[in-house]
């Protein structure tokens, strides 16, 4: 085999394991979709990556985005563009939402 063959090979089989991943990372984000309640929290998440946030009846409206186990959503108040960042895992079919105030369990509706 020439370092040429060697080097498509190479490059083919890299090119795979990115999109594996991807498909992986995906996958993950992808559980997050539905309407989500906890004690005080209602979290409606959409594939459309828009989501809202009810907590003790205010309401929040947004877009929202899943990376490397961090759900970021983001917001407008009074004006002024803001975002939370929450770390997320799931427990069994329950979504936590870990963050410096502690955690929110939520399950799925």
């Amino acid at each position: 085999m020439t370092i040429k063959q060697k080097n498509i090979i190479t490059f083919i089989f890299s090119i795979m394991v990115l999109f594996s991943l991807n498909s992986i990372a995906f996958a993950d984000s992808s559980k997050l979709v539905g309407n989500w309640k906890g004690t005080k929290v209602r979290l409606n998440l959409k594939a459309n990556n828009t989501y809202t946030y009810n907590l003790k009846g205010l309401k929040f409206n947004g877009t929202w985005t899943a990376s490397d186990k961090t759900l970021t959503l983001k917001y407008k108040f009074m004006g002024i563009n803001k975002s939370r960042k929450s770390t997320y895992s799931f427990q069994g079919a329950d979504l936590v939402l870990s963050s410096k105030k502690g955690n929110v369990v939520l399950k799925k509706q």
